[in-house]
C-alpha cells in the first residue's frame, strides 16, 4: 500500500483544486488496476491534474450532500492526497470491510486449506497476519486496501462470503 501511495505523493494539487481523491480498485488493493480513479473536489470545472487516472468531479456542496453516490464512496474508500490520510480518517474514523464467510458446505480438505491461506498454519502467518481483527471464528475486519486480496483468497477456495464496509469511531 505504501509503494502505491508513494507513486501518487508526486501529483500537484492546484489552489483551485479542495482535494484529490484516490478510491476505488488501485485503493482497495487490486493487483492490477485497469486505472486509477481519483475524484477531484472543485468549484472550477477546468481544474486538472497533471497525471494520467480517470478523473471524476464533485464541488464542495456536492461532496458534503449524502445523496451523492461519489461522495459516500470517497468516504467509504478515498484517500486524500492533500491530507495525506483516508478521507473518513481526517473525521476521526476508521474505514474497514468486514467479512464474514461459511466453510460448511466445503470439504474436509477444503475447509482446512481456506483455514491456512488466511491464518497459516500457526494462526498467524497466513494472508491476514497481523492485520485482522477477529470478531468470531468466521468474521473479521480489515483495513480497506486488503479487499481485493481477501476476496481472491476466499474465491479461490470457493467459500461463501458476505462483506460490509464500516466506519468505526
Amino acid at each position: 500500500m505504501q509503494k502505491r501511495l508513494n507513486h501518487l505523493s508526486k501529483i500537484k494539487i492546484n489552489k483551485s483544486i479542495v482535494d484529490a481523491v484516490v478510491f476505488g480498485s488501485y485503493i482497495k488493493g487490486k493487483e492490477v488496476p485497469r486505472d486509477i480513479d481519483i475524484a477531484l473536489i472543485t468549484d472550477d470545472p477546468g481544474a486538472n491534474l497533471d497525471f494520467k487516472a480517470h478523473i471524476s468531479r464533485l464541488t464542495p456542496r456536492e461532496f458534503f450532500n449524502p445523496k451523492t453516490s461519489l461522495a459516500n464512496t470517497l468516504v467509504k474508500e478515498g484517500y486524500s492526497l492533500r491530507n495525506k490520510m483516508f478521507v473518513s480518517e481526517a473525521w476521526g474514523f476508521k474505514n474497514r470491510v468486514m467479512f464474514s464467510y461459511d466453510l460448511s458446505g466445503l470439504s474436509q480438505t477444503m475447509k482446512v486449506q481456506a483455514i491456512y491461506a488466511l491464518k497459516g498454519r500457526d494462526g498467524k502467518s497466513g494472508i491476514l497476519k497481523n492485520k485482522a481483527e477477529w470478531i468470531s471464528n468466521n468474521t473479521f475486519m480489515i483495513e480497506v486496501f486488503m479487499e481485493y486480496d481477501i476476496s481472491a483468497v476466499l474465491h479461490k477456495f470457493n467459500v461463501p462470503y458476505k462483506k460490509y464496509y464500516m466506519l468505526i469511531y
